[in-house]
């Protein structure tokens, strides 16, 4: 009989597998053989396995997905037209800028405890270019005397050589000094605001410390111009020094970032102890109250996943809103986010949920039974892809998609009627050429 895998402990990692990696030779088999399921006209199709923590991702504007690896610091390609390419982007393992190299570098079945949030844990391409755009990528470095150990944001230079893209050069650190506990709660999130600013996403290290001085980057949400300098109109800028670029401050542990693209408010994920974790809205100058009590003692949380002292239901990563044309238009302008579970008595539990933000928040599910689903983003087709870790341990890494099908039935057709002759029995001509639905045809 298999061993029941019901979580017994949370340890308020982002990053973690939340499964017994003892049983999961034992597991494997069943749970390759369990089916995502899509809720409604949702539907999910694997892409691509043998990822090892693939825990981020960002869109080329060539339709090319760069999928990040945690430990091995790889950057794998993926298109649509050809599934996981053999030619990595890059291997940030092999670079070491100013003596700094990526921390940790485990090895598959390699040993990870007390690492599931340290390593390459964010990245980002540069909007609004048509080609070759830098990439930046958020990581934990060490020095190659093994101390001491931080965070930076490298800038990595895009060149496509016969129609393959891939970095060129050695990366630029742009950000350095970030504050790293070298093991927990050290952020990750990295992403460029609709105002063209790019965001930061860093942790308060554990223990709690510095997240409430906006003169100490620990616990904050940073802001930056694209080439690293503090914009001028930050909260803080005027005390100078780190302050700065300080955005928001007194957080836990911010993961990752998402603007609603009707009205720019800014939104992130949010790891709490046990229980705890949430979805906040961010607001510049704005205190978020880490450790008293957990919603923050001068903004509660937009949304409280597992409240102290219930059941756990998920840990919120991944985050984006739809923005595409593939779903029904009611799915337009939601907010789309992962939360990561393994296995409960056997069966992953990890899903994909979405909220209105316009009302009382509400998760509603969009798909479900990933095993610990990690990361989401809009494709270019307009379906959203997921990467999930898996066991966490091996190569059991995969990424989904999730499309649309059918619709029509939620679609109110458009027509316009045009008399003919008659004035009785009236003769009309009916155009409905206006109408369409999401999958671009229309029902009779």
């Amino acid at each position: 009989m298999l061993a029941d895998l019901s979580e017994t402990s949370r340890p308020g990692s982002r990053f973690s597998s939340r499964t017994d990696l003892g049983d999961a030779m034992v597991l494997s088999l069943l749970v390759s053989a369990l089916a995502q399921s899509g809720a409604g006209n949702f539907e999910v199709a694997e892409q691509a396995t043998g990822l090892y923590r693939p825990v981020t991702l960002a869109w080329l504007p060539s339709n090319t997905l760069l999928i990040g690896q945690q430990y091995s610091g790889v950057i794998r390609r993926w298109k649509n037209s050809g599934g996981l390419q053999a030619q990595a982007y890059a291997d940030l393992s092999l670079y070491a800028p100013g003596s700094f190299q990526l921390y940790p570098q485990i090895p598959p079945g390699g040993s990870q405890l007390g690492f599931n949030e340290v390593g390459f844990i964010g990245m980002c391409a540069q909007p609004g270019v048509t080609s070759n755009p830098y990439v930046y990528v958020f990581l934990t470095v060490q020095h190659t005397s093994g101390s001491p150990t931080k965070q930076q944001v490298w800038r990595l230079t895009t060149t496509t050589v016969g129609g393959v893209e891939e970095m060129t050069g050695t990366p630029t650190v742009l950000i350095d000094d970030i504050p790293s506990s070298g093991t927990q709660h050290n952020g990750g999130g990295i992403a460029f605001g609709p105002d063209g600013k790019l965001y930061v996403c860093v942790g308060e290290n554990n223990p709690p410390g510095g997240q409430h001085s906006e003169s100490d980057w620990r616990g904050k949400i940073l802001r930056f111009n694209a080439d690293g300098t503090s914009p001028t109109d930050n909260p803080w800028y005027s005390t100078g020094g780190l302050a700065t670029a300080a955005y928001s401050k007194g957080h836990r542990n911010p993961v990752r970032l998402a603007w609603d693209p009707a009205t720019s408010q800014l939104y992130s994920t949010e790891a709490g102890p046990v229980g705890g974790d949430e979805l906040n809205r961010i607001d510049p100058g704005t205190d978020y109250g880490w450790p008293s009590p957990y919603g923050g003692a001068s903004q509660a949380p937009w949304h409280e996943f597992s409240p102290a002292g219930t059941a756990f239901q998920g840990a919120p990563v991944g985050v984006c809103f739809y923005t595409g044309s593939l779903f029904d238009a009611p799915y337009s302008g939601k907010l789309f986010l992962v939360e990561s579970k393994g296995n409960v008595s056997g069966v992953p539990a990890g899903r994909v949920v979405y909220f209105d933000v316009t009302a009382t928040p509400s998760p509603q599910t969009c798909v479900s039974g990933l095993l610990n689903p990690i990361e989401i983003a809009q494709g270019p087709d307009g379906a959203l892809y997921v990467t999930t870790i898996g066991f966490g341990g091996s190569t059991d890494g995969k990424l989904y998609r999730v499309g649309y099908s059918g619709g029509s039935s939620n679609v109110s057709p458009t027509a316009s009627f045009t008399s003919t002759s008659g004035s009785v029995a009236l003769s009309v001509d009916v155009d409905a050429s206006a109408s369409s639905d999401s999958d671009g045809s229309i029902a009779a």
